[in-house]
């Protein structure tokens, strides 16, 4: 199955060491007040703990590898793929046959948003905006 990371005390060390100016400047506290108190102040999860959950999902999403942990199992297959943007600019994606700029639409209101129809399975789509005054 999936392997987890396991950080050394010398690596989790170093990762508090780069958090903690960033802890100090969110919270005002004095220097001498424990990083897993600003930590909990804050709400904010320790670095190696937080590099370790996106290397499961790294593993999990982008891998495809099944992952098991603290006995429980899971199988990439039953995640949703991460949405992506369009692989090209929306003008060279619209079809000329769904916009017609020539075909005149009554204006219903002083602004009128128009979609050409483009929205895709990953949920991208385009849309323009025409004014019926000029403002």
């Amino acid at each position: 199955m999936g392997q987890i990371l396991h950080f050394t005390y010398r690596r989790i060390t170093k990762l508090s060491q780069i958090e903690r100016p960033f802890l100090l400047n969110i919270t005002g506290a004095h220097r001498t007040t424990p990083a897993a108190a600003h930590q909990a102040i804050t709400g904010i999860m320790s670095l190696d703990i937080k590099l370790e959950a996106e290397a499961q999902f790294v593993q999990l999403t982008r891998l495809k590898k099944n992952l098991a942990i603290e006995g429980e199992e899971y199988d990439y297959e039953i995640y949703e793929e991460k949405a992506t943007g369009w692989s090209s600019h929306p003008v060279e994606f619209i079809d000329e046959e769904r916009v017609n700029p020539e075909e005149n639409l009554g204006a219903v209101d002083e602004i009128n948003i128009l979609t050409d129809c483009s929205k895709m399975g990953l949920g991208v789509g385009s849309a323009c905006l025409e004014s019926s005054r000029n403002l």
